[in-house]
């Protein structure tokens, strides 16, 4: 399967991945169609996005192009002389019409050129630079302290590149790509983890920390309007991420004594817990399904295993978008119920878990039988609830800052972290207090 971005860093990306002692066979794939197929796709995603999320991006409505952030970020990396917007329409254009001709194939052969036109000039001076995330762990202000601005011979384009990135960040509309293939050009949210490094970087430095409180709160604003309007998996968790790492930050500089008052009290706002629209990634895994669908109407290759599409695609929404749905449904306190259980998932009732594995056997032959791939659907359904954990463990990241850190609680004066159990294995949930 051919991927598009970013080629100078292809990272292969799994989606799915077993959990539990019982599952001992890896889903080797990234998104459904990957899961099908047997294939792992080669997801070109900069450093700053998360790895092992399926690089899809989908919509049912089409956004504005003025107003809509997605569309800059496909021209984030234009040339000095290009306009960002215009860019970034250039290549939803180029792309919509292959879509729509169905000569996608064709497209596939020069479209490393059409996405990088006057594209690139940026990567070896800003290849030094590391994006701040911490979900795993480890120190964002560490990062900042030790980040120097990037040498190049043309200051004048980091001066451009970091009005864009202002520019991003103050639009009130995300959108993603309406006609879904493996050819959608992507965000380019590697661009924008630099930026942010690059100008948080010297507001801290330089002590500008009003500033530098500022911006963490433009940027949690916008990354909270991704969460909610994005439809992709990967948008969802890049905006977890970058959430995630502001809120350390933001404890990080707590524990330096630098925020007063007044900007507490303004960051307690803007670090709520997240709404329930946020909580709810379902639609998420309907895009995904979307993605499987415009792929085998594409063609591209699969045919002779997609031998029954429609048989598929009924039996994907069934038993593997259904449950994941009902999965990013539960309450805080049912998902970490489902969650702590999954290590005996065939006996889990929430969202009909057991009667999943009861059948999966069934299940699995129908998909083989319409694909020639064994599936296991069953356990790709417990190892991608991972994502789901992801949220929750967010909401309590913030729950706990506005507990904890705003507190006026002297108790907490001899503890140097605070801390709960995430529910993702992958995930650290602490924070630094004094």
């Amino acid at each position: 399967m051919y991927s598009v971005i970013n080629k100078q860093r292809e990272v292969k990306m799994t989606i799915h991945s077993v959990i539990t002692k019982q599952f001992n066979k890896l889903a080797k794939s990234v998104g459904v169609l990957a899961l099908l197929t047997g294939s792992v796709v080669t997801a070109s995603v900069y450093e700053f996005a998360d790895p092992a999320i399926s690089p899809t991006n989908h919509s049912s409505v089409q956004a504005p192009l003025a107003a809509n952030a997605f569309v800059a970020l496909l021209g984030l990396e234009s040339a000095s002389d290009k306009d960002m917007m215009s860019t970034g329409h250039d290549i939803l254009t180029t792309y919509h019409q292959a879509f729509q001709s169905k000569t996608l194939n064709n497209l596939a052969n020069d479209w490393d050129e059409v996405i990088h036109n006057h594209q690139g000039v940026d990567r070896t001076w800003l290849k030094s630079i590391a994006p701040c995330n911490t979900r795993k762990g480890g120190s964002c202000l560490q990062v900042l302290s030790n980040t120097v601005n990037p040498v190049t011979k043309h200051p004048e384009r980091l001066t451009l590149l970091l009005n864009r990135y202002q520019q991003i960040l103050n639009m009130t509309y995300f959108e993603e790509v309406q006609q879904v293939s493996d050819l959608m050009p992507q965000a380019n949210y590697g661009y924008m983890g630099k930026l942010s490094t690059i100008k948080k970087a010297h507001l801290f430095q330089t002590g500008e920390y009003l500033h530098l409180m500022e911006l963490i709160s433009l940027e949690n604003q916008f990354w909270r309007r991704v969460l909610t309007q994005g439809n992709s998996l990967i948008a969802k968790m890049v905006a977890i991420s970058n959430i995630w790492t502001n809120t350390t930050l933001v404890a990080e500089l707590h524990t330096l004594g630098v925020l007063d008052n007044e900007l507490q009290n303004h960051l307690k706002s803007l670090l709520a817990p997240l709404s329930a629209e946020a909580l709810d990634i379902s639609e998420a895994f309907d895009y995904e399904l979307q993605y499987t669908l415009g792929a085998i109407k594409q063609g591209k290759g699969h045919e002779s295993l997609l031998v029954e599409p429609d048989k598929t695609i009924h039996t994907l929404q069934e038993f593997y978008v259904a449950p994941l749905k009902c999965l990013s449904k539960l309450s805080k306190s049912e998902f970490k119920v489902f969650y702590a259980e999954r290590d005996n998932a065939p006996a889990i009732k929430a969202c009909e878990i057991n009667h999943l594995f009861a059948n999966n056997e069934a299940i699995s032959r129908i998909l083989y039988q319409a694909t020639g791939n064994e599936v296991n659907i069953a356990s790709s359904v417990i190892a991608v609830s991972d994502y789901i954990a992801r949220v929750h463990d967010l909401n309590g990241m913030l729950e706990m800052v506005n507990k904890h850190l705003f507190s006026d609680s002297k108790s907490l004066s001899n503890h140097d972290l605070i801390a709960f159990d995430c529910l993702n294995p992958d995930s650290v949930c602490q924070l630094p207090i004094r």
